[in-house]
């Protein structure tokens, strides 16, 4: 689940853009230090997600987001933007030493 994580958060993040091809189970072994099992049950997961699809003889490749995904992404980032402001807002607050309504 780790490495699914991982490459799920790098497609959510852009840093694997839709098109984009996924290094071979036998890199992701190396490069995640897992067995070759795990490696297939993560791309499984993906694919199950509709992240990723495969080419007989090509590879893996990212999919390009639904524009219901893409609006979803956009929201999902907002909401931990939003959620983070609040964090530091409180923590400041509580850090200044006054109560919610002196601040």
């Amino acid at each position: 689940m780790r490495t699914a994580n991982t490459l799920r958060k790098q497609i959510q993040d852009g840093q694997l853009a839709p098109g984009a091809k996924l290094p071979p189970a036998r890199e992701m072994q190396e490069q995640f230090g897992i067995a070759n099992s795990t490696a297939q049950n993560a791309l499984r997961v993906l694919k199950e997600e509709g992240l990723i699809y495969s080419v007989q003889g090509r590879g893996v490749f990212v999919r390009e987001l639904s524009p219901r995904d893409q609006l979803l992404n956009r929201y999902n980032e907002m909401l931990d933007e939003s959620i983070a402001q609040r964090q530091a807002d409180e923590e400041a607050v509580r850090l200044s030493g006054k109560s919610d309504e002196e601040a």
